[in-house]
């Protein structure tokens, strides 16, 4: 059956059921209204009886000519007042209920009660007020009755209203059914592919339900056309896509092969790093030994032993730089066959060579294969325990040569960079365990002098010590100078934070030039870089300085001798959340920034190298290094433990140098003091760069 017969039948059969009860309900309704009526008569005409005894005949003759099955009066207290002979019966509840209700309502109340109808009138007097009422009982059939009268009286109208409805209710569904039947056909031609979206276009138009369906065919057809379309280029893309596929295949096989050396390479890479891990792990405890151990005696083979396992060497010793003998005396030693100490013990100089040429150049210096060397001291102790490679690394303080640090392999090769590197950091570390000693006790080892590296130590030490150019450290002048800044006796007074202090001297023999007309290179006097706004000339030389409304924040200090100071007392200060932290890279580009500057200075004075750096950080207990938060660990990062760090000095000699790299010794130590193995913002080639 299609859904127009259904639609149709369906609507007929709801006029049908809808016209039938409410016929029937009219009719029913019609008829109990018909009956309530004729009660009312009737009880009007028993109102009318002037005494009880009229009353009763009324009602006698009631039930005997009207039809009436059973009548009883009652007065307003519901006490009978007249009844017919069938209503001996006492009265019921319900009885009660629907005579008050009609006395107090003076409305009729009808009800049922088994196979008769009864109704409850109010009997109403002249002035209206009911006095009592009335309770006749009918017959069931009498309903039916008048129902059937009035059913005979409306048929022919039920009958046209009927057929009325239906005609509507089929032309509704025909009407209905045009678009629907225009959408069923849509259907069947979407099937065929011969649909055209815009034959429904009037129906898209429509905001009700066909209209929402419309609109979803006319995608429907669209989105086909496209995919018609979408597998015709698709048909024509086969075979460029299997040459793709061809062609892809070779390249999956290349990066496979490219895959497979990467996962080599983040092997070594791994090692590497755990390597690195270990090492900055080892420079960790050295940094913790030396911050805890008072006795150098318990601290030095602590140091060489850490020194040996980074280095991966077989043995070492450490050396000390003996003033009055003039040659380097073994203190301490690892991996080393006791004979073999006891010989080299013995003899006071089993590498002086390698030593003697590290120190005189002040960098570290390796032999592969000491078998291939012609002369070298201690030839048959090297021999008879194999060793072959040496790497010698000075121990440096203040800029003077103190000792020297030797690591030793058995098997022959150069060290690699990456081990030099670190063990330069021991070293540094080293230097704080050889024990405190005087600028006199030690000896100044200067590149430029003329010196013999294979000459003996003696003779080696005795030309340094008599060679004709002036000493340019620091000393007494730079601890004098810290101790007026602690005690804010500067040329201009400082606010109460930590500082950053950067002492700078040349090599000029005080002889020669024992003041400099400063003023000229003022322009090049800037304190740590920063932005100078005020500049004097004041009893010690010329000074410029960063000044605010409220303070001076920074200062830099040309002395006449040529000597220059600068000091920040802005770039430690404690952060407003409470935090000690030192900006790592702000502090670097500072430093790296002024040495630049007071090298232009000493050019524009005409002063040569070599020139001296010397950093403090004055007052920065419990502070850390402002680094990114990976790099922090247990073992990294701790806080300085210390009040003051006066770093070693460091010498300036080439003047094509640059300033980066001048300072790296100096950066690696900061980073040293909070636990890490080296400053991590240079990259592998050396060069600073703080975002590698």
């Amino acid at each position: 059956m299609s859904l127009k017969k259904q639609l149709a039948l369906t609507a007929i059969g709801l006029v049908l059921i809808t016209l039938v009860a409410s016929a029937s309900a009219l009719l029913w309704s019609s008829a109990k209204l018909q009956i309530e009526e004729d009660a009312v008569v009737l009880a009007t005409s028993t109102a009318q009886a002037g005494d009880q005894m009229t009353m009763q005949r009324l009602v006698d003759s009631l039930v005997t000519t009207r039809g009436v099955r059973a009548v009883r009066v009652v007065d307003s207290n519901l006490a009978t007042m007249a009844l017919s002979a069938d209503s001996n019966a006492p009265l019921t509840e319900t009885d009660r209920a629907k005579l008050r209700a009609a006395i107090e309502d003076q409305q009729p109340q009808s009800y049922q009660v088994g196979e008769t109808f009864r109704v409850a009138a109010p009997v109403v007097d002249d002035a209206g007020k009911a006095y009592g009422a009335a309770l006749m009982s009918f017959p069931a059939d009498w309903l039916h009755l008048f129902v059937e009268r009035q059913l005979r009286a409306a048929g022919p109208f039920i009958l046209i209203v009927l057929v009325a409805g239906v005609a509507l209710a089929y032309g509704y569904v025909t009407l209905f059914m045009r678009p629907v039947a225009r959408l069923d056909a849509a259907v069947a031609a979407l099937g065929s592919y011969r649909f055209q979206s815009d034959s429904l276009n009037d129906l898209a138009q429509r905001s009700n339900e066909i209209g929402r369906v419309a609109k979803l065919l006319q995608r429907m057809a669209n989105a086909e056309h496209g995919w018609r379309r979408a597998l015709e280029g698709l048909r024509q893309a086969k075979e460029e896509l299997e040459q793709r596929v061809e062609d892809r295949t070779r390249e999956l096989k290349t990066a496979l092969v490219q895959q497979t050396e990467l996962n080599e390479q983040l092997q070594v890479a791994h090692a590497d790093l755990e390597r690195s891990v270990d090492e900055m792990r080892a420079l960790a405890e050295v940094s913790h030994a030396i911050n805890s151990t008072r006795d150098p005696k318990d601290l030095l083979p602590t140091i060489l032993a850490y020194a040996v396992r980074l280095s991966r060497s077989d043995a070492g010793s450490i050396y000390e730089f003996n003033e009055a003998e003039g040659m380097f005396v073994l203190r301490a030693s690892d991996g080393v066959d006791p004979h073999a100490e006891r010989i080299l013990e013995a003899r006071k100089i089993g590498e002086a060579t390698i030593v003697d040429r590290a120190a005189l150049h002040r960098e570290p210096t390796q032999v592969a294969d000491i078998w291939e060397v012609d002369r070298l001291p201690d030839h048959d102790v090297v021999n008879e325990y194999g060793y072959r490679a040496l790497l010698a690394v000075p121990l440096v303080k203040e800029g003077n040569v103190i000792g020297g640090l030797v690591v030793r392999r058995k098997e022959p090769g150069s060290f690699e960079p990456e081990t030099v590197r670190l063990l330069q950091t021991v070293a540094l570390q080293s230097v704080m365990a050889v024990g405190p000693r005087s600028p006199q006790t030690n000896v100044r080892l200067n590149p430029r002098d003329d010196v013999d590296c294979d000459a003996d130590p003696r003779r080696l030490n005795g030309t340094a010590r008599t060679a004709p150019r002036q000493s340019i450290g620091l000393g007494e002048f730079r601890k004098e100078r810290l101790r007026v800044i602690r005690a804010n006796e500067g040329p201009v007074e400082l606010p109460p934070t930590p500082k950053v202090v950067l002492h700078m001297g040349h090599g000029v023999d005080s002889g020669t030039a024992s003041r400099f007309d400063l003023v000229p290179a003022i322009q090049f006097l800037a304190p740590l870089g920063r932005q100078v706004t005020a500049d004097s000339i004041n009893f010690d030389g010329v000074m410029t300085c960063e000044k605010t409304t409220e303070c001076v924040r920074a200062y830099a200090q040309g002395f006449w001798a040529g000597q220059v100071e600068m000091v920040d007392a802005l770039l430690l200060s404690v952060r407003v959340d409470g935090r000690r932290h030192i900006p790592t890279r702000a502090l670097e580009d500072s430093l790296i920034r002024a040495v630049d500057l007071c090298r232009l200075y000493y050019d524009k004075l005409d002063v040569p190298p070599p020139y001296s750096v010397g950093l403090s950080l004055l007052g920065i207990r419990g502070y850390r290094l402002a680094v990114e938060d990976w790099l922090w660990s247990e073992m990294t990062n701790h806080s300085i433990e210390r009040a003051d760090l006066i770093f070693p000095e460091t010498m300036i000699e080439d003047r094509a140098a640059p300033s980066a790299a001048i300072c790296r010794p100096i950066f690696d130590m900061l980073w040293n003091a909070c636990g890490f193995q080296r400053c991590l913002d240079y990259d592998a080639s050396g060069a600073w760069n703080p975002c590698s």
